[in-house]
């Protein structure tokens, strides 16, 4: 699938890559940074919202518990009163009995509580005593007044009752006295408007409060009416695209549910408005985009075009002739500047390769010469190495054998390229015959890796350094270190490496630049190596010198990898 895509890109016409790009690069993520802060800052006005309406809810019910709160710690108040408790463990209260419970119990007591309530329209005492009426303080419990429709058990909790059918609110709680078993009840009757009025307004949208017992039946309900945006088009697309409301609910102490409720619609108006702005700014950016494209298609790709198209008029017969023009003086320009610059050093160019094939001739040429004046002691060697053989004369055989070696390999039979084990044995037999020159004044050590011999490598490369270490190295040690001479061969992934190391006299840089460019002389054999290597390998090999007055010289030859045929 990747070599695919790949090669369909490859071969896509540039305009089409430069669109291509800049849609993946630019318009894709333009795209997808648009949808994804939408979605951030959607939740996070949502989240926002949900808050609010949250915080809306929570206003109204922190109202209504406070108030209700208030109702029942007055009840508490006269349920667990002392001397109410002993006023009512009477046995057969006589009139003055009853006339002292009202005037300086009950009545003081009840009065205090709405005086400070003034939502709390009547308290009553409903009891089992044997008593009269006493206006709306004192009741006694008959079957048909308001007790019948209350829940009873042997606690002192709070109980409420609405009457739906009069639209009252009672709240009692049942009064045990510690020296009666008759059944008292104190009931405060509280007008739902004037409970429920004391909620205020808790926002200015469009919203709908509900409050319900715990029988499910409706207390209160109030609709905020929505303003004069519900006949705008936005909140009319907004109702078609969200209905339905947002519903939040607590629950009281006493089983009541509040209820807060809001349009969804309300909710998403400013999301709305915010989808609306990034949209028009995502349409604006990706025009910005579209019109960078044409102008990048337009300074850039066309005259690219052109220029390709240009190149491929060109024959053989005018191509020194024609010249292209191009106005600006950007890369561009410099581009067609630098095509014709080209076209007009071709023909250079083609003559200096014509020169460098001659060169690289000349450069083989010289240096089989170098080499080929002693040649007429090849066809005298066998009979020398015979000859000592005869006479016992073990030395002069093995130098006979050696210069015999040197100079087959040498020769090459007119060839300028050997394997690098060929090289290297001519190698090592020249530096065997210079250790027999001097009497064995110097070591000779040899650290090869076998995989490189059957490597391609030019004729005569190595022999000049080994020649260089002797004579100009180890033949220059003025102290009483013997003389070493270290040839080395391995190979990396991608190169093969020769190192020629002596532990000689040692050479400064500026001695080691005139080596490296002396074109005559004792240094030329360097040169002309330098020359050759760079017709053959070209960039791939190299040459490097590392030296120290008194320590040594160490040569590294890189070369590429090439195999022998």
């Amino acid at each position: 699938m990747i070599r695919r895509w790949k090669y369909f890109f490859q071969n896509l016409q540039l305009k089409n890559k430069v669109l291509l790009i800049f849609s993946v690069a630019g318009i894709f993520p333009l795209l997808l940074l648009t949808i994804f802060s939408l979605v951030i800052i959607q939740y996070f006005t949502l989240q926002t919202e949900r808050n609010k309406n949250e915080d809306n809810l929570l206003s109204a019910y922190q109202q209504l518990n406070a108030t209700l709160s208030s109702y029942e710690d007055a009840l508490a108040f006269l349920v667990n009163n002392d001397q109410l408790d002993r006023e009512l463990s009477l046995k057969d209260p006589t009139n003055y009995d009853q006339y002292n419970l009202y005037i300086y119990t009950i009545v003081p007591l009840f009065n205090s509580i709405t005086a400070l309530q003034p939502d709390i329209q009547n308290i009553t005492l409903y009891t089992t005593l044997d008593v009269y009426n006493h206006g709306e303080f004192v009741r006694k419990i008959e079957k048909d007044d308001i007790t019948r429709f209350f829940t009873f058990d042997k606690k002192t909790s709070t109980e409420y009752f609405y009457d739906k059918p009069n639209d009252r609110m009672y709240l009692y709680s049942q009064l045990f006295s510690r020296n009666s078993k008759e059944k008292h009840v104190i009931v405060f009757d509280i007008d739902p408007n004037t409970l429920f009025g004391n909620i205020s307004p808790i926002s200015e949208e469009s919203y709908t409060l509900s409050i319900q017992d715990r029988y499910g039946r409706d207390l209160f309900y109030r609709t905020q009416k929505p303003d004069d945006r519900s006949n705008q088009l936005f909140p009319k697309l907004l109702a078609a695209l969200y209905p339905g409301d947002d519903r939040y609910q607590k629950t009281l102490s006493n089983g009541w549910v509040v209820q807060f409720r809001r349009p969804l619609a309300t909710m998403y108006h400013g999301t709305l408005l915010l989808i609306l702005f990034a949209t028009s700014l995502l349409l604006l950016s990706l025009l910005l985009v579209f019109v960078a494209i044409w102008s990048l298609n337009k300074t850039v790709v066309s005259p690219l075009q052109t220029l390709s198209k240009e190149m491929g008029t060109i024959d053989e017969q005018d191509f020194l002739k024609h010249q292209l023009t191009y106005e600006a003086k950007d890369e561009i320009g410099q581009l067609y500047h630098e095509f014709n610059q080209m076209l007009s050093t071709i023909h250079t160019l083609i003559d200096d390769v014509y020169q460098g094939e001659i060169n690289q001739k000349k450069h083989e040429l010289r240096a089989l010469q170098a080499q080929i004046n002693p040649h007429f002691f090849y066809n005298s060697l066998s009979l020398i190495n015979n000859k000592a053989v005869m006479i016992g004369n073990q030395e002069i055989s093995e130098m006979a054998q050696l210069l015999s070696t040197f100079y087959r390999l040498s020769l090459n039979n007119g060839k300028n390229r050997l394997s690098v084990k060929q090289e290297l044995d001519l190698t090592i037999a020249y530096a065997q015959i210079q250790l027999k020159m001097h009497r064995d004044s110097f070591d000779l050590v040899t650290e090869i890796d076998e995989q490189i011999y059957s490597y391609e490598i030019m004729n005569l490369l190595i022999q000049p350094f080994v020649e260089n270490a002797i004579f100009h190295g180890i033949d220059h040690i003025e102290d009483e270190r013997r003389g070493r001479l270290l040839l080395k061969g391995y190979a990396t992934a991608h190169s093969i490496y020769i190192e020629v190391s002596d532990n000689g006299a040692g050479m400064d840089s500026e001695q080691i630049a005139t080596i490296l460019k002396s074109q005559q002389g004792e240094h030329y054999g360097i040169y002309n190596i330098q020359q050759r290597m760079a017709l053959y390998y070209g960039t791939r090999g190299s040459i490097a010198y590392h030296s120290q007055i008194g320590v040594g010289t160490k040569v590294i030859i890189r070369l590429p990898k090439i195999m022998t045929e």
